[in-house]
């Protein structure tokens, strides 16, 4: 649920991204704190896999203008394949 929360927060950063003037460059060190190392496997999602959950979100919000429910149609595929990733990744650093 982090993952998902990450993006749809995100892609509803990037879709008012073409409709206000809010100056929304004081979130970039937020977003780049999500991808710090000092993370606990039993409370949040891989950091890597939150800083591209934003990232991804970004882009989906800024280039679709999404609906509260695509979004979360979106935020929950994309949660899906970013912990497939990193559990792949976790299983190659352990071999």
């Amino acid at each position: 649920m982090e993952l998902e929360a990450d993006f749809i927060a995100a892609a509803f950063i990037g879709r008012s991204l073409q409709t206000t003037d809010i100056n929304f460059l004081p979130l970039v060190p937020f977003a780049i704190e999500l991808g710090k190392p000092d993370w606990k496997p039993n409370e949040h999602p891989h950091p890597g896999s939150r800083a591209w959950a934003v990232c991804i979100g970004l882009n989906f919000g800024a280039a679709k203008n999404p609906t509260a429910n695509e979004a979360k149609a979106e935020a929950s595929k994309v949660a899906i394949h970013l912990e497939n990733v990193a559990n792949e990744v976790a299983k190659r650093e352990t071999k």
